[in-house]
Order: structure tokens, then sequence, then C-alpha cells
């Protein structure tokens, strides 16, 4: 792998330094000393170029382009690292959501239960009430008033049924009677 901060390998370097070197970007990489045997090239700085021309350099070379990219490429990475960040902030928030919507689910389900406890309640009730309508109905005196004709006189309605103390013996009448002309 190269010494530098770019992460490329050390052939790739030198791929692109020839390459820069032939469209005259930069000379031709010549390193100062020859590689002992079995050994490869190490990477030299760009101090330690020569011209082609066996001049030595005054200029510090330019370097190639992908180089150039290189600040770019920082910037990048920079604008990730932000955004990487705002996604962490994101990520926190979107958490505390799921959080809430962990507690508002255990609210439902709390809430279901007592729905059904209710509905389970209503239920009972309505069984209940059925059982007293159906006893009401079975009385002689149920829906008397809507449904009595008077055989003598069509009068619809004016009914009244003999109550009697059962105290004192008294006799009395409970009913609907017309109303007075």
């Amino acid at each position: 792998m190269s010494n530098d901060a770019s992460g490329l390998p050390q052939a790739a370097i030198d791929e692109m330094f020839r390459r820069s070197a032939r469209r005259g970007i930069l000379p031709e990489r010549r390193p100062t000393s020859p590689p002992a045997s079995g050994e490869q090239a190490s990477s030299a700085a760009p101090s330690d170029w020569q011209p082609q021309d066996g001049s030595h350099a005054t200029e510090t070379p330019v370097p190639p382009a992908s180089y150039r990219g290189l600040g770019s490429m920082h910037q990048s990475l920079e604008e990730l690292s932000e955004q990487t960040g705002s996604l962490g902030v994101r990520l926190e928030e979107l958490e505390q959501k799921l959080s809430e919507a962990a507690d508002l689910g255990a609210a439902i389900t709390r809430l279901e239960k007592r729905l059904g406890t209710a509905l389970q309640q209503l239920m009972e009730m309505e069984a209940r009430v059925s059982a007293i309508s159906g006893k009401l109905r079975d009385t002689p005196s149920y829906g008397v008033r809507g449904e009595f004709t008077c055989e003598s006189c069509g009068a619809q309605g004016s009914i009244a049924i003999p109550l009697k103390c059962t105290r004192c013996g008294k006799q009395g009448w409970w009913g609907w009677w017309p109303a007075t002309e």
C-alpha cells in the first residue's frame, strides 16, 4: 500500500505518474538509486525525480490531475461526514419516534382491553334487557293502551285496570282516561 492518504496501491500511483509524464504534466519518474535485486522500486517523493534530459528540476513538479482531485475528495469526505452526522441525528429522532410509537402501541393495547371489557358488559346488559322485555311482553297489560279499542263506543287507548291495596283492601284504578271536554 502507499504511504499517502489516498489509500491507492503504489502500482496505481506509479501508473498515474507515468501517464502524467507522457502528457507533459510531470517529468518522467526516475529513481535516484536502482532498487536492490528482488526488491520493488520504493515510492519516491516528487523531490527525488529527475527530468528525462538529465538536468535537475528546480521547481517542484506539478502533481497529476488525480492528486489535484484529493482536495475535492477531502471536501467530499467532509460533506459525507456532515451528512453522516445529520443521519445520526435523524436516526436518533427516528428511534425516539419508535419509542413513542411503542408507548402508543402499549396504550392502544390497554385501550383495546378496556374496550373488550366494556363490550362484554354491554352484551351482558343487552341479554338482561332482552330477557326483561320478553317477560314484560308476556304480561296481559303489555302494550294494551296502544292496542285496546272498546267494543261498545270505539274509544282507543282509554283503559284502566283495577288495583287493590293489600294493606287496607281499598280498590282503585290504574290507567288512561280520555281528556275531559
